[in-house]
């Protein structure tokens, strides 16, 4: 194996060692250093005050749950919104979802948290 080929080997396993996910879930007073990203698998790993934001354009079901992925509505009750995965680092957060409705896509969310708490970027 030549040099250059064993350094790209190396950062690119340094590189998936950052994006590896933490055990645990985000805590509400996140101290805002940089480290190694973190992958939040489930809706209910993100603070109380993430999942307010989130849910202030209706309700988003959990991964693996059911929700309206088309414009044919089988059960109004259900959500239009499902969470895939949030990553975070430092104080960015980015959330993935799917929108159902009249066209099934994926979305996303952008928060930053500051001293007076979470806010959506633009």
């Amino acid at each position: 194996m030549n040099a250059s080929y064993r350094m790209l080997v190396s950062a690119g396993l340094a590189l998936s060692g950052a994006l590896t996910s933490a055990s645990g879930t985000l805590a509400d007073n996140l101290l805002c250093e940089a480290g190694p990203a973190i992958v939040l698998k489930r809706k209910a790993d993100l603070p109380r005050p993430v999942l307010n934001l989130i849910e202030k354009d209706g309700p988003m079901a959990d991964v693996g749950e059911p929700f309206q992925s088309t414009d044919i509505v089988s059960n109004p009750a259900l959500p239009l919104r499902r969470f895939i995965s949030a990553h975070q680092y430092a104080c960015d957060l980015v959330i993935n979802y799917e929108r159902g409705g009249g066209g099934l896509a994926r979305e996303t969310i952008l928060l930053r948290q500051t001293e007076g708490g979470w806010i959506v970027r633009k």
